[in-house]
């Protein structure tokens, strides 16, 4: 399988883990701050521990196997393998290219606003008015507004948006479009915007009820901003409109037992971490050397799917998957001279006795060696000089 759709489906896990503990442990059950933080870091780790390989599992010990020269072969050939990574890098890149594309359009239009505008400097926010503005928004420290609003509707919108100011609430929305532009192919990254859009909105509601407004009015004014135009990377008063944002406005917040939640949290976590991350420690097999590291314009050949030998220079750059020869013994089927042997007998041998090594895995050792490589990662063929070690 592709290293990239390997990694894209353990980026879909984590972040579906993020999510449903999300769901589960912190939504409307914390502070706001807690569940923006948490938010915002569950939208980017799932790219992140997915990449990470930490070394901490030890690996076998092997036969010292200095001076050899090893022959790989993969069960897809090279030439397929970098047509279909290239196509999903394509892919991904055009769609992300668009996504990021509407964002600065997104920011285009908000900047036209202003042109015509009636702008009014305060000393914590920028107030624009102007006619083209239907539902009222903010962004950074400017607050746009329509020109047929009243006193009273004008004064709880600028309550409600210094709000999103004041906890920069915008900035993460623009964290957002870049994370969900980028990683567009994960449909738990959108389920997290939502969640953190409706926070906002909750955090900005209750200081409006704090502010001494009444409730059914401040409904009243939240529905007739419903059909306005908001800009994705804004925050506006008529977002995540549900029946829970109006439920949430009578109910006092939340936030108990939150060293207990992020505790219940921590291991999956680190769960996470030790299923993606931790990888085995570099074996001897590459410490030891199994030839000298050719030096620059040195040329050597590599076989792959049993096919052709292919020329390369050191200079170029060349990625070998290998099957894993740090695996435990049990999981290596070793064929020494043409027979099937232990790893015992392997580790009696010595460096000068080898001939060669030839790597097998997936459909190419299936194809030879059928059910006797089955729980097996790989088949490792030795040859040894004449062939004389095994009598």
């Amino acid at each position: 399988m592709s290293t990239v759709l390997i990694y894209v489906m353990e980026v879909l896990v984590c972040a579906g883990v993020f999510w449903l503990l999300f769901v589960l442990f912190l939504d409307q059950k914390v502070s706001y701050p807690v569940s923006r933080v948490y938010l915002l870091g569950s939208m980017f780790l799932p790219y992140i521990i997915p990449a990470l390989k930490i070394p901490v599992y030890p690996a076998a010990d092997l036969p010292d196997l200095s001076g050899l020269s090893i022959v790989a072969s993969e069960g897809l050939p090279v030439e397929s393998a970098l047509v279909y990574g290239q196509m999903l890098w394509i892919i991904g890149i055009t769609v992300s290219v668009l996504l990021v594309l509407r964002l600065v359009y997104s920011l285009y239009v908000i900047r036209k606003y202003r042109k015509g505008a009636r702008i009014i400097r305060e000393s914590s926010f920028t107030l624009i008015k102007s006619d083209k503005v239907k539902s009222p928004f903010s962004i950074l420290n400017n607050i746009y507004v329509g020109m047929n609003l009243s006193e009273e509707e004008l004064q709880q919108i600028i309550v409600h948006e210094q709000s999103h100011i004041r906890h920069h609430h915008s900035l993460e929305l623009i964290f957002c479009e870049v994370i969900s532009s980028l990683g567009w192919f994960n449909p738990f990254v959108w389920l997290l915007r939502r969640h953190l859009i409706a926070v906002h909105e909750f955090e900005a509601d209750r200081e409006v009820m704090e502010s001494g407004y009444q409730v059914d009015l401040y409904q009243n004014l939240i529905l007739k901003q419903l059909f306005g135009y908001i800009p994705e990377v804004a925050n506006g008063l008529n977002q995540s409109l549900t029946k829970k944002r109006f439920l949430m406005m009578t109910q006092k917040p939340v936030n108990k037992h939150v060293l207990f939640r992020i505790a219940a949290i921590l291991p999956v976590i680190l769960a996470l971490l030790m299923l993606f991350s931790f990888t085995e420690k570099q074996g001897d097999l590459l410490q030891n050397g199994i030839a000298d590291p050719p030096k620059p314009n040195d040329e050597f050949s590599i076989r792959i799917s049993g096919g052709k030998d292919k020329t390369a220079v050191s200079n170029d750059t060349i990625e070998i998957k290998l099957v894993r020869i740090n695996s435990p013994d049990d999981k290596i089927l070793w064929v020494l001279d043409g027979k099937i042997v232990g790893s015992e007998v392997i580790k009696d041998i010595k460096p000068d006795q080898i001939e060669s090594i030839e790597v097998l895995k997936d459909t190419n050792a299936t194809a030879i060696y059928g059910d006797k490589v089955k729980g097996k990662e790989g088949v490792i063929l030795m040859n040894t000089k004449k062939g004389k070690v095994l009598k």
